[in-house]
C-alpha cells in the first residue's frame, strides 16, 4: 500500500513539472509582422536593422517603416514596406510600389508623426489602427515644405496640409497653428480651421479663436 501511494505521488509530481515546463517554454512567434504592397500580412522572423534615417532594412533588402497595429487585442509591431501613389501610371492598384524602389535613404528624414521627406518627395504617413499607410504627397513642394507646431499641420509656399491632406482655401503665407492643447486647430488671415475643415463664423465665435488670434 505504501509503495502504491509513493508511486502515485511520483506520477503526480512528474505531471506537474511537465505542465510547468510547457507553460514556460517560449513559443515560436514571429519577430514582426510585414504588410506587403497588396495589404497581405506576413509573419516573419527575419531581422530588421535600423538605418541612420530611421527606417529599417533586413538581409533581403526589404525596407520598412516601423508602426504599431492596435486593431488586435495585443498591439503588434508592423513594418510598412510600400509607398502608395508612387506610380502615377498605375490607377488600378493605387500606384503602390515597394519602399526600397522609391525612397532615397541617404536623404530620408522623419518629420514627426505625419510627414517624411527625401531629396525627391514629401511623404504623408496616415496613421490608423492597423498601423497605417504611406503615400507620396504630390501636392507638396519639397524645397519649401515645413511642419508646424507638433507636426500635424504643414505648409509649403503654395499649400497647407493637415495630416497629409490638402486644406482647401488656406492661405499659405499667413497660415499658422495654435499652441497646445489646441493641436487640431489653425488659422490664416481670413479663416480658422478645425482639422482640415474651414470653420463657420458661428463656430469661430463659440470657440473664441478670433480673440486668441488678435493677441498674436
Amino acid at each position: 500500500m505504501r509503495r502504491l501511494i509513493l508511486f502515485v505521488c511520483v506520477i503526480l509530481l512528474s505531471c506537474r513539472n511537465n505542465n510547468i515546463a510547457d507553460t514556460n517554454t517560449p513559443k515560436n512567434k514571429p519577430d514582426y509582422i510585414l504588410i506587403d504592397s497588396f495589404g497581405s500580412v506576413h509573419p516573419d522572423t527575419s531581422t530588421f536593422k535600423q538605418l541612420h534615417c530611421g527606417l529599417f532594412i533586413n538581409k533581403g533588402g526589404v525596407i520598412g517603416y516601423l508602426a504599431i497595429d492596435r486593431s488586435m487585442e495585443r498591439p503588434m509591431k508592423v513594418f510598412l514596406v510600400s509607398i502608395y501613389d508612387a506610380d502615377k501610371n498605375d490607377s488600378l492598384h493605387g500606384g503602390i510600389m515597394e519602399m526600397n524602389k522609391v525612397v532615397d535613404t541617404s536623404t530620408f528624414k522623419i518629420l514627426g508623426d505625419c510627414y517624411f521627406k527625401d531629396r525627391n518627395h514629401i511623404y504623408s504617413f496616415h496613421r490608423m489602427m492597423d498601423g497605417g499607410s504611406i503615400s507620396i504627397n504630390w501636392d507638396a513642394d519639397n524645397a519649401s515644405f515645413k511642419t508646424l507646431g507638433v507636426g500635424i499641420y504643414a505648409k509649403d509656399k503654395w499649400h497647407c496640409f493637415y495630416r497629409g491632406h490638402l486644406i482647401k482655401g488656406a492661405d499659405s503665407k499667413t497660415f499658422n497653428v495654435f499652441k497646445p492643447p489646441l493641436y487640431n486647430s489653425a488659422y490664416d488671415k481670413k479663416h480658422f480651421y478645425s482639422s482640415d475643415e474651414m470653420m463657420t463664423s458661428d463656430e469661430v465665435k463659440d470657440s473664441g479663436f478670433d480673440t486668441i488670434r488678435a493677441k498674436k
